[in-house]
């Protein structure tokens, strides 16, 4: 009776924990409203962005962060500004990042880690920041913020893209038809020319040529080899477009 007891609750111990491990994952992934240059004055305005931001982070499981700063940063140093946020800041892993500079009016969009998987060899960030521009060219950061939020959403639900259909969207469908049409015209052009082959106007071998074969003997007589050996270099280069240190990037 009491090992039954003592199984019970062994039985009961892990299963708490397992559900303590869960609840600890699920809660891993937040929002974050860093607005170091106070752009935001409206605290209504302030306290809605990020419920957005926390409604978005609940749905992906995404460390949502929105990060104002008055650097006067643009193009690369905004970039690698962003980078350096999210090292210092443990973000590294999973996140999508908006970092805007109040003072050059430049943003910038930044994922890391996890969320590099929805973005990367994809259009998707480019498709994201044209969204985003509709507001960002009307002085309205807010409603960028809160549209960056339903688009984080929105690229999750997609799902991590499988490649051959990302690369058929990156050239277009138009592109993939044109092969289809031209492999079936070479299909039946070759097939209209084999057709009769063998049917009618064969050479008869026989009766118009004549085979003399002599014996032939091959003596192998010794044999050199050559041996070269290439030096490798050690380093090797990288190459990107909107890609450094793990993390896809757009401006705008």
């Amino acid at each position: 009776m009491i090992k039954k007891t003592a199984f019970k609750i062994s039985v009961l111990a892990i299963a708490l924990m397992l559900i303590l491990a869960s609840a600890m994952m699920v809660s891993a992934a937040s929002a974050k409203m860093d607005d170091a240059a106070n752009y935001f004055t409206n605290t209504d305005q302030y306290a809605s962005v990020q419920q957005k931001l926390e409604e978005a982070s609940e749905k992906t499981g995404w460390n949502m962060v929105f990060h104002s700063v008055a650097n006067g940063y643009t193009g690369d140093n905004l970039k690698n500004y962003g980078d350096d946020y999210l090292n210092r800041n443990g973000l590294s892993d999973n996140a999508f990042l908006y970092v805007y500079d109040t003072q050059s009016g430049k943003s910038k969009l930044l994922t890391a880690g996890e969320v590099d998987k929805y973005f990367n060899n994809t259009n998707r960030l480019d498709d994201v920041v044209d969204k985003l521009e509709v507001y960002t060219t009307q002085g309205d950061i807010a409603g960028a913020v809160m549209k960056f939020a339903d688009e984080a959403v929105a690229v999750h639900d997609m799902g991590k893209p499988v490649l051959f259909v990302e690369s058929l969207k990156h050239y277009g469908i138009f592109a993939g038809l044109a092969g289809v049409a031209a492999g079936l015209i070479v299909f039946f052009v070759t097939k209209s020319r084999y057709k009769n082959m063998g049917k009618s106007g064969t050479y008869d071998l026989d009766a118009n040529s004549n085979v003399n074969l002599d014996d032939v003997e091959d003596t192998f007589v010794t044999q050199h080899t050559t041996v070269r050996t290439i030096q490798k270099d050690s380093d090797s280069g990288s190459s990107g477009g909107s890609t450094s240190s793990g993390h896809a990037s757009r401006d705008f």
